[in-house]
C-alpha cells in the first residue's frame, strides 16, 4: 500500500515532510518510460506551494517524453544521513512525493517558474538585472516541469542511542 511507513514511529508528519521537501536542493524524479520501465533523475526544483513543484530542463529528453506519455512520476529527496559504523545503522530524513506532472506551455507561466528558480537558487547573491537576464535568456531553452503531488510520505530514522 503506498505510503504507509512499516516501521512504528518512523513516519513523518505532514508539515515536517514538506519542509524537508522544500528545504533540499535537489531531489530525484521517476518516470515511467513507453515500455514501462523506470527511470530516474536527480533535479533541482522549487516549491510554490503545499501541492506543487517545479522542475526546469532541456527542451528534449527521456523525461520530456515520458511525462508527455505517462504523466504518473515520483520525487525523492534526501533531508539527512549519517552513517554510523559503530551501531551498523544510518540515520536519516527522507521524502517521496508521488503525483503528476505536466510541461508548462503558458509563456507567462513558464517565466514565472523560472523566476522562482532563480529565486531560490541565487536568492540575493546576484543583482536582480543579472537574475531577470538569466530568465530572459533561459526561457527559450528551458523546458518547465510541473509536479502535482497527490501523496507525500516522509521518513524518519533517528542516530542509534550512544552506548
Amino acid at each position: 500500500m503506498r505510503g504507509v511507513v512499516s516501521r512504528e514511529g518512523a513516519a513523518l508528519s505532514e508539515t515536517e515532510s514538506l519542509a524537508i521537501l522544500g528545504g533540499a536542493d535537489y531531489g530525484v524524479l521517476a518516470t515511467v518510460n513507453a515500455l514501462g520501465q523506470p527511470s530516474v533523475i536527480a533535479l533541482n526544483h522549487v516549491m510554490l506551494d503545499r501541492r506543487t513543484l517545479v522542475f526546469h530542463c532541456k527542451l528534449e529528453g527521456e523525461k520530456i517524453d515520458n511525462i508527455r506519455q505517462n504523466p504518473a512520476v515520483s520525487f525523492f529527496v534526501l533531508g539527512q544521513e549519517q552513517v554510523h559504523p559503530a551501531a551498523f545503522e544510518t540515520s536519516y530524513t527522507s521524502v517521496v512525493a508521488h503525483g503528476s506532472a505536466r510541461l508548462v506551455t503558458d509563456e507567462a507561466e513558464r517565466r514565472q517558474s523560472l523566476e522562482a528558480l532563480v529565486a531560490r537558487f541565487v536568492g540575493d547573491f546576484v543583482p536582480e538585472a543579472k537574475k531577470a537576464d538569466c530568465v530572459e535568456k533561459g526561457a527559450p531553452v528551458t523546458a518547465i516541469i510541473k509536479m502535482t503531488i497527490e501523496h507525500l510520505t516522509g521518513k524518519t530514522r533517528p542516530a542509534p542511542a550512544e552506548k
